[in-house]
């Protein structure tokens, strides 16, 4: 998370078997819940999921059951928060979220496969 442009939070969770658009959803939620924590009234989030961003700003209906609980709950904390903006952005522009996907990747691994 970022507060004016400085990083006050990184991130990352092993969320076990999942697909990738769920693994995006949860990521927003996990996202949602340390912006709810920290008492934030607007949260800026920027995806390289163009599913994630656009059924967010309502362009693309969520039809898969699975897919609309996840985003149920996220809409439900996002209006306790406020302001929450999802943006698409190039996967080429998402390195630092790459690379803590990776490194819990990586945990997982090692410690539970």
């Amino acid at each position: 998370m970022h507060d004016g442009g400085r990083c006050i939070s990184r991130l990352s969770a092993y969320l076990g078997v999942a697909t990738n658009n769920q693994a995006e959803y949860l990521a927003l939620l996990l996202a949602l819940d340390e912006a709810r924590r920290a008492g934030a009234t607007r949260l800026e989030v920027f995806t390289d999921s163009e599913l994630l961003a656009r059924q967010w700003q309502g362009v693309y209906r969520v039809k898969n059951a699975g897919l609309q609980k996840l985003q149920a709950r996220a809409a439900e904390i996002a209006g306790s928060i406020g302001e929450v903006v999802v943006s698409h952005i190039p996967r080429e522009e998402n390195r630092e979220a790459d690379a803590l996907v990776n490194r819990i990747l990586d945990w997982a691994e090692t410690y539970i496969r």
